[in-house]
């Protein structure tokens, strides 16, 4: 007798239709963390990796997960800078003032 799969939880591949991609454990770009957050899955038929969730690609949802956390760092790096020019330039023009 012919049994079913259960229906999967994703959507089915936009490319190639194949109803049951499978869950991404790790990326390069995002480890074991990226790939759970924006639902990525990959069709094992044509290979194509998308979100699960709305058959869209994730590729600016990626480019998003890069980009937020380096613009932050780097904002945060100026602002220490900025600070550390400021708390020593104005001890270096206490000494002048007397």
């Amino acid at each position: 007798m012919y049994t079913q799969n259960p229906p999967s939880p994703y959507v089915p591949c936009p490319r190639c239709g194949n109803p049951y991609p499978q869950p991404v454990g790790y990326t390069l770009w995002g480890g074991f963390i990226g790939p759970k957050l924006l639902k990525h899955v990959k069709c094992h038929q044509c290979g194509y990796t998308f979100n699960g969730k709305t058959g869209q690609s994730n590729d600016k949802a990626i480019l998003l997960y890069l980009t937020v956390p380096v613009v932050v760092l780097v904002l945060l790096l100026m602002a220490c800078l900025i600070c550390s020019a400021m708390s020593s330039a104005s001890t270096s023009f206490i000494p002048l003032l007397f």
